[in-house]
């Protein structure tokens, strides 16, 4: 097999593992753990929130559990019960960890709130931001496989390609990485504050039961 054909190859099962990739992730956001898993996380959620419900639960098994309802341990317990308020709460609490960077809660006598912090407080802000990343993640993972498709056009010999395809691949594709992570921050960030605008009307904080 010649050396232009190992390159079809290997552009093909490069694409195929990115899109492999993205599409394990949607789906892990999507249907979470499993079966087994799930009935776990019920049975755990359904005692705690029963002790919850009674007096003299040690502060620390309470923070401990909310934790472990979110599966982050650094995210705090009233950040927690917050999420869990929300219409969609599991939705909810994998859209905070995911954009939590970016996000900052603000906590009241009277009500609790999530929101963007200052850098991105504004929506036309984001959007260009969000817009940015995106053609920095098109445009760097073009460019980490521009030797194999110079190849395929026949603008480059199967050589040459291989050396520019060894120096494109680690310096671009770490860097489109960054960009659609970030670009997912923000469009995360902004399905939970669409998500926190369908809450009920402000009280005091409240765990569901």
């Amino acid at each position: 097999m010649g050396l232009p054909v190992w390159f079809q190859v290997l552009g093909l099962v490069g694409t195929a593992l990115t899109g492999a990739i993205a599409s394990w992730k949607v789906i892990r956001d999507l249907i979470g753990q499993g079966r087994t898993s799930l009935r776990d996380e019920y049975r755990f959620a359904k005692e705690f929130f029963d002790a919850v419900g009674k007096p003299g639960l040690h502060p620390l098994a309470y923070d401990l559990g909310h934790k472990a309802i979110a599966g982050d341990a650094q995210i705090g317990a009233e950040e927690v019960a917050y999420l869990l308020s929300l219409p969609q709460p599991r939705a909810a609490i994998r859209t905070y960890i995911v954009a939590r960077t970016l996000l900052q809660f603000h906590q009241t006598a009277v009500d609790s709130k999530i929101s963007f912090k200052r850098s991105n407080g504004n929506p036309s802000r984001r959007r260009v931001k969000r817009g940015l990343f995106a053609v920095g993640y098109f445009a760097t993972y073009m460019l980490g496989f521009s030797p194999i498709f110079l190849l395929l056009l026949d603008l480059l010999s199967g050589q040459m390609a291989l050396g520019l395809f060894i120096v494109s691949a680690p310096t671009f594709f770490p860097t489109a990485f960054l960009c659609l992570r970030a670009a997912t921050r923000i469009r995360r960030g902004e399905e939970l504050l669409a998500m926190q605008s369908g809450r009920p009307a402000p009280g005091p904080l409240q765990l569901v039961r």
